[in-house]
């Protein structure tokens, strides 16, 4: 699951994880840069981070819905009638 940056992080490796400006992409991270040594204890401390206003679920938007092309509508030729 991925997670939207709402205020600085600072992971326990790298630089700190700055958030997005308000006219750039959001900053997005993965839930394997928290820590924990088991996924109870990584999980409680995501929940603790989005408790605090810290970090956000990321909700893809749902893929667009296809567009479906439909050939044109052509009038049919009439078969041409021998000529008596």
């Amino acid at each position: 699951m991925q997670y939207v940056v709402l205020k600085p992080i600072s992971p326990p490796e790298g630089a700190i994880i700055e958030p997005a400006q308000p006219d750039t992409e959001p900053v997005l991270v993965d839930a394997a840069l928290f820590s924990g040594d088991t996924e109870d204890e990584r999980a409680a401390n995501i929940e603790r981070l989005i408790e605090a206003g810290v970090i956000a679920p990321f909700e893809a938007p749902a893929p667009a819905d296809p567009i479906v092309l439909e050939a044109p509508v052509l009038p049919r030729r009439v078969a041409r009638q021998p000529e008596e």
